[in-house]
């Protein structure tokens, strides 16, 4: 189970109402917060993250000791803090960088083998009429992937891979909006419009757990939990028929998910840096707010959501656990879950494969285990922390250390 329950569930919202949302919920739904469709819906999401996260929950300890060891992070013990106090050039326990090593000469394969300019590119089916397509089609995707930075995301992408064995984007047609003021009138004006990537953070990644990590397209669900603020939830509420519902956030306090995992205690990431919002409060400024996103695949007539007997793709946000934000059908020409997912290390069969990091951790726990026991060592030594006995040594030649 989740740690730290919100308590979001219990919210009640009887006696608010917005009657603008209803024209924005899809056609032939009621989702105001405490309507039944509404509960229908969100309980079926909720129980569908809590089966992947009870199981995804268990690489957490192990993942947490590899981003220990991939920030040299060491968690000293007492005589080590005294004695770092005592003596700050002293060394103490350290972390040989031998997986930091490891994961960055992957990187640098891939990257130089896979971010070579046009990372996407085309080539027809044997019609030569498809050749000018095919170099207008890689022109534009080429543009799009330089305008949103789309290496820095595969590069996100395979270091999660590296690191925890999973690593994945979701993949997003999105339209952005800017001002441009000619003669002293300003007009709104298209800045982008195109493909984006979002790296998913592998903490706060839910899968379908029946089916292989790399077969997304059998999966009948795929979730993940990101951290936003009630602030840029509202402003997307405002350009985007897409999100509804946000005023409803006003009266959640704490907005936290309990699928929230990756600036938790679960991960290991901040314990070097101490960059941790983990015991910010909730109620200050900011306002952060936890969104679940999922792609799922339901049957309307058997959620009492419709007529339809024929499975759907829908889309769907819950904020804070509690009010769902977005939700419709996703009418993708393919028909698939937009997720790519990288597992280099995948048998074909299992949820989940030890990452590269992982299978080399046994020999990063020996190296760092024989450094330190050599420093302990010379340590003793250069204290002289040896055994004499007085009757047989002079102990003022031992201790004299201006003695030769």
């Amino acid at each position: 189970m989740p740690q730290n329950q919100t308590g979001n569930t219990f919210i009640s919202f009887a006696g608010k109402n917005f009657p603008e949302y209803k024209k924005l919920y899809p056609k032939g739904l009621d989702l105001h917060p405490d309507s039944e469709q509404h509960k229908k819906l969100l309980t079926y999401i909720l129980q569908a993250v809590k089966e992947s996260y009870n199981v995804m929950s268990n690489r957490y300890s192990t993942w947490r000791e590899l981003d220990h060891k991939l920030t040299s992070y060491v968690d000293l013990t007492e005589s080590e803090k005294e004695l770092k106090k005592e003596a700050p050039q002293k060394p103490i326990t350290i972390v040989i960088p031998q997986s930091y090593a490891t994961r960055e000469v992957f990187l640098t394969y891939m990257s130089s083998a896979f971010l070579e300019s046009p990372i996407f590119r085309f080539q027809s089916a044997g019609d030569p009429n498809d050749t000018l397509g095919n170099i207008l089609l890689e022109s534009l995707i080429e543009h799009q992937t330089q305008k949103t930075r789309m290496g820095l995301n595969l590069h996100t992408m395979w270091s999660d891979d590296i690191t925890y064995g999973i690593g994945g984007v979701m993949v997003n047609f999105e339209k952005t909006m800017g001002r441009k003021t000619r003669n002293g009138i300003p007009k709104e004006v298209v800045k982008y419009q195109g493909n984006k990537l979002y790296n998913l953070d592998p903490y706060n990644t839910y899968p379908d757990i029946n089916v292989p990590i790399w077969n997304v397209e059998e999966m009948q669900y795929f979730a993940w939990c990101e951290r936003k603020n009630f602030f840029s939830l509202t402003n997307k509420e405002q350009i985007s028929d897409e999100f509804f519902n946000v005023k409803y956030l006003e009266d959640i306090r704490n907005g936290k998910s309990n699928y929230y995992n990756g600036d938790s205690s679960a991960s290991g990431r901040a314990d070097k840096t101490k960059m941790s919002t983990l015991r910010s409060t909730f109620m200050g400024v900011s306002r952060p707010i936890d969104v679940l996103w999922a792609y799922v695949v339901i049957i309307p007539k058997l959620l009492e959501l419709g007529n339809s007997p024929i499975p759907e793709l829908w889309k769907v946000a819950i904020a804070a656990d509690r009010v769902i934000i977005s939700a419709g059908r996703l009418n993708l020409d393919h028909g698939h879950i937009p997720i790519a997912v990288s597992s280099m290390k995948s048998d074909g069969h299992s949820i989940l494969n030890p990452s590269v990091v992982e299978v080399e951790y046994p020999i990063q726990h020996a190296i760092d285990w024989l450094w330190g026991s050599h420093v302990a060592n010379v340590r003793k030594a250069v204290n002289n922390m040896l055994v004499a006995d007085p009757s047989l040594v002079n102990m003022n030649d031992l201790i004299d250390s201006r003695n030769e």
